[in-house]
């Protein structure tokens, strides 16, 4: 791709169009925001897990996929060890006492 090419006359006649539809697109998503509201929170109380509970408040959460990385140094007979870990974790909510999760790791 040269800079003629770049430059011509049709492109920069798309330009606008191409502008004004992210605009538009941009203005969209804003207006269909809603407000986010924090799990385990009754009025101005908070109500945390405890180790007895794992999570007893029901939302819909999503962990995006995490990726850890680690590298073990050679010790001794056994070699350089290098692992690689992915997971991701969806819980979404079904009724207002229920809720359906989907969690995954991999290595």
């Amino acid at each position: 791709m040269t800079l003629s090419s770049v430059l011509s006359a049709s492109n920069m006649r798309r330009w606008p169009i191409r502008a004004l539809s992210f605009s538009l697109a941009l203005c969209a998503s804003m207006a269909l925001v809603i407000p986010a509201y924090g799990h385990g929170f009754v009025g101005k109380r908070f109500f945390p897990a405890t180790l007895a509970t794992d999570d007893p408040f029901i939302a819909d959460e999503l962990s995006l996929p995490t990726i850890s990385y680690f590298k073990t140094p050679a010790n001794g007979d056994e070699p350089v060890t290098r692992q690689t870990d992915f997971s991701l974790d969806v819980s979404k909510r079904t009724h207002t006492k229920r809720s359906c999760r989907w969690a995954s790791t991999g290595t």
